[in-house]
């Protein structure tokens, strides 16, 4: 019986060593590593799937007769990825011009932005095109969107004003705090 009570108090103390354990590093997680920050941030988010375009032509007649017939089709269309560009201006200044290019063997992973700017508390007019080059999709290139945001924006101190494609349109999310 003696060692039966022995046994139940070791394991409560043993379960009571990790629950504080456990209760400690909880604590720990939640205290502040130093002051927050002061500095304002813009960060473009941006993922768009179809930069696809089909390039199209119709073949003549002597393009068809000199072909053998198994082969003769008008229309020929081939489909080709499409570069984006992507300018963003803070009251008038470049702060980045970059051309995004798919990735993957086949140029056909989704475009991804992920660009953090750093900016100085206040408000700033903020310009951020977004567009189709039309160097390597001339003939198709209208069929891709083209975006464009341009706003006076309040950087509040410690916050960061997110840019990103929602409902296919270029739009300011919710702020979020800055990293520290």
């Amino acid at each position: 019986m003696r060692e039966r009570v022995l046994r139940w108090l070791l394991v409560g103390g043993r379960l009571a060593l990790s629950m504080g354990l456990v209760a400690g590093i909880g604590a720990l997680a939640h205290l502040p590593l130093g002051e927050p920050s002061s500095a304002a941030a813009l960060r473009v988010a941006l993922r768009t799937q179809r930069a696809r375009v089909e390039l199209c032509h119709d073949r003549t007649d002597a393009e068809l007769a000199a072909l053998p017939a198994h082969m003769r089709q008008r229309r020929i269309c081939e489909e080709t990825a499409a570069d984006y560009h992507l300018v963003v201006r803070v009251d008038g200044v470049g702060r980045l011009d970059r051309r995004i290019t798919h990735s993957g063997i086949r140029h056909n992973r989704p475009l991804v932005v992920d660009a953090l700017l750093e900016v100085t508390p206040g408000e700033h007019d903020v310009e951020i095109r977004f567009a189709p080059e039309l160097a390597n999709a001339a003939a198709g290139a209208g069929e891709l969107a083209s975006y464009r945001l341009a706003d006076r924006v309040a950087f509040p101190p410690g916050r960061i004003r997110i840019a990103s494609l929602r409902d296919e349109k270029l739009a300011w999310l919710a702020d979020l705090a800055a990293p520290r």
